[in-house]
């Protein structure tokens, strides 16, 4: 990422991923949280569903960077 995400931008990318978050079943298993979390392949999966073509205005490129680089609220970020 060249430059510090916008305020809009970050708020756009946390209410996408919740979006996505309310369709992994947290019954059988934890969401994965992290900088990495795109490289678990369910949750991947989940999210390319979701990302353009399909049907939202974010590229899987910008998800993976904006995760990379630390994006996510609470309930993405490593309790460490």
């Amino acid at each position: 990422m060249a430059s510090p995400p916008s305020k809009e931008f970050n708020t756009f990318m946390m209410d996408f991923e919740n979006s996505v978050l309310s369709d992994w079943d947290s019954r059988t298993r934890q969401h994965p949280v992290g900088r990495k979390r795109y490289l678990d392949p369910m949750w991947q999966s989940l999210v390319r569903a979701n990302v353009s073509p399909h049907h939202s205005d974010v590229t899987w490129e910008q998800y993976v960077e904006w995760v990379a680089h630390g994006g996510g609220d609470d309930w993405f970020q490593d309790a460490h």
